[in-house]
């Protein structure tokens, strides 16, 4: 079984290390940032995830603006990216086909439910 890297990049720490809890297991290599400088060095140090789960609201750096700059650079516009949020999807829509999100991963900790979203945005 291949294990799939992700990247939670979130500025609350109980949501990365609820994420972590939920998706611990065999089939999750967890990595996270807590902010979009953070991710940037990640990216930069040559970590490729398989999936990045982005908030959208963090301090210097919205998630908007940090899914631009990757989907915006050759060596990243590859990167599958979901924005990762409590706002209603309809409500971000529009904002995040103009960042280049992948997909939209609404903040739930329901075990099933969240491991079962994240492997279908894998498989795409």
């Amino acid at each position: 079984m291949k294990t799939s890297k992700i990247l939670v990049v979130d500025d609350e720490p109980d949501v990365i290390y609820l994420t972590k809890m939920v998706l611990n297991g065999p089939e999750f290599e967890i990595t996270s940032a807590h902010n979009g400088e953070e991710c940037f060095k990640i990216i930069e140090s040559g970590e490729r995830p398989d999936l990045i789960l982005l908030d959208i609201m963090m301090p210097c750096i919205s998630g908007y603006d940090v899914c631009k700059k990757l989907k915006g650079s050759k060596k990243t516009k590859n990167l599958k990216i979901s924005f990762y949020s409590a706002l209603p999807e309809e409500e971000i829509r529009k904002k995040m086909e103009e960042a280049g999100a992948d997909f939209y991963l609404e903040k739930s900790f329901e075990i099933d439910a969240l491991k079962s979203k994240v492997k279908e945005m894998l498989a795409q």
